[in-house]
């Protein structure tokens, strides 16, 4: 593996970790998911809510980002595949 490889890995690492912590932290719990808790992203503050709506919109084109199908402002985070 090359240092620019290693480079990309670590900051998609760190981009990965911001991303869930912004939904954990700022979201409300909405229950138990199969791997970890439901969080709903419509409880975010205006303040917060760009930044949970950057989260949700990276996590879900990483995969690692599942919706409530009846709710889709409700998710929960697959980060077992990171």
């Amino acid at each position: 593996m090359t240092p620019h490889q290693d480079l990309i890995d670590l900051a998609l690492l760190i981009a990965d970790d911001k991303a869930a912590s912004d939904i954990e932290c700022e979201c409300e719990h909405a229950g138990r998911a199969p791997h970890g808790y439901w969080y709903d992203t419509a409880s975010a503050d205006e303040i917060s809510a760009p930044d949970v709506d950057r989260a949700v919109r990276y996590l879900e084109l990483r995969g690692f980002l599942q919706r409530r199908s009846q709710a889709p402002h409700i998710v929960t985070l697959n980060r077992s595949t990171q």
